[in-house]
């Protein structure tokens, strides 16, 4: 790895961004899963809102660093590849909350307790479809607004080349 993108004081700077990413995205699907509040599925887009507001001040730090500061590309790379360790880390998440706060996810025969009055009607036939709504708002969503936050900041706020 001759780059300084990939050195390894840099790897740990992505994975711990993108643990921290992932650990604000899964924190209101925590919240949305325990309360059984199935009808409030905009706290997916509030995790997503999170997960862009921890990879923003990631790209924000890059900004003053001294390597990332001759560079607006190598900024750009550095949080794309956070982007993309939180993208993954906060999908791995996502599947273990669901299994965890929602274990009848994955039966196809659901107990009458875990059947609940209030659930949209595109949930009715079981959870399987909220845990494919929760895995591809966060590859889907993540993705871009890692994406978007990271571009935005490493090209808006360097000086001139």
């Amino acid at each position: 790895m001759s780059s300084l993108s990939f050195d390894k004081r840099h790897i740990r700077d992505y994975l711990f961004s993108g643990i921290l990413a992932a650990a604000a995205y899964t924190a209101p699907l925590v919240f949305l899963l325990y309360n059984r509040w199935y009808e409030n599925l905009y706290f997916l887009f509030f995790g997503n809102f999170l997960f862009m507001l921890v990879i923003g001040i990631y790209a924000g730090i890059l900004r003053n660093r001294e390597f990332e500061k001759r560079k607006s590309v190598s900024m750009l790379i550095s949080g794309h590849l956070a982007t993309a360790a939180g993208v993954i880390l906060s999908v791995i998440f996502s599947i273990v909350t669901i299994y965890s706060l929602s274990p009848a996810v994955f039966h196809p025969v659901f107990s009458t307790d875990d059947m609940v009055q209030d659930r949209l009607p595109e949930l009715m036939d079981g959870y399987k479809h909220l845990s494919w709504m929760v895995v591809i708002n966060a590859l889907v969503g993540n993705t871009v607004v890692g994406s978007f936050i990271s571009l935005m900041i490493s090209y808006s706020t360097k000086n001139r080349e």
